[in-house]
C-alpha cells in the first residue's frame, strides 16, 4: 500500500490499514527496541506500546517526515523512556537486581569448539553489558546507525536533533564502548 493512501486510512480509522501497518512495519520496530533493551518481555510490551500510539495518534501525523522515520521516533523514543525509567529504578533499588543481564537466552553462537562458544559467548555480553552503559541517546545514535544502517541525517530526523549532534552521540559512544570493552578485557585477561 502506498504511503499516502495508508495515512489517509488510518486517519479515517480504518483497522484493515493499521492490520497492514502493524505487519509492515512491526519486524523493524521490534529489532530497532531489541537492540536497545536486549530483553525479550519488554521489548515485546514496548512494541505494543507503539503500535497503540501509532493508532492514537496517527490524525495529528502531518507528514514532516516519512511515516516511516516517524515510527522509528515513537519506537526509539519509547525504548529511551524505559531504559530512562529502568535506570531510575535500578538506581533507587536497595539489592540493584534489575541491572543484572541474563544474556544466555539471548546469544546466538554458530556451531565451533566448546572454546570458541565460550569466547563468542564472553564477547556478547561484553558488548551488551558496555552498550547498556552508554547513556540513552548514544546508543539510540549508535544502534541507528551500526545496526539499522540509517544515515546521520535519517537519525537527526529520529532523534530530532542536528546532524552534528547524531555525529557526537556516535563518536562518544564509539569511545566509551572502546574503552568499556578494553576495561573488561584487561581486567578478564589479568
Amino acid at each position: 500500500m502506498q504511503e499516502i493512501p495508508l495515512i489517509k486510512a488510518l486517519q479515517n480509522g480504518d483497522e484493515t490499514a493499521f492490520k497492514a501497518l502493524v505487519i509492515m512495519y512491526r519486524p523493524m520496530v521490534h529489532r530497532v527496541i531489541f537492540r536497545m533493551l536486549q530483553n525479550d518481555n519488554d521489548t515485546e510490551d514496548l512494541v505494543q506500546d507503539v503500535f497503540i500510539q501509532i493508532w492514537q495518534s496517527i490524525c495529528n501525523f502531518r507528514g514532516e517526515a516519512g511515516l516511516k522515520t516517524w515510527i522509528y521516533r515513537l519506537a526509539v523514543n519509547k525504548a529511551i523512556s524505559h531504559l530512562r525509567w529502568k535506570r531510575i529504578r535500578s538506581f533507587m533499588s536497595v539489592s540493584g537486581n534489575s541491572s543484572k543481564i541474563n544474556s544466555e537466552d539471548r546469544i546466538h553462537i554458530d556451531k565451533s569448539s566448546g572454546f570458541e562458544k565460550l569466547a563468542q559467548m564472553d564477547s556478547n555480553k561484553a558488548i551488551i553489558m558496555a552498550m547498556q552503559k552508554l547513556p540513552a541517546n548514544q546508543s539510540a545514535a549508535f544502534m541507528l546507525s551500526k545496526a539499522e544502517g540509517l544515515s546521520n541525517s535519517e537519525i537527526a530526523v529520529v532523534l530530532n536533533t542536528t546532524i552534528g549532534a547524531v555525529e557526537s552521540l556516535i563518536f562518544r559512544a564509539k569511545k566509551q564502548l572502546k574503552e568499556s570493552l578494553e576495561n573488561y578485557y584487561d581486567e578478564s585477561i589479568s
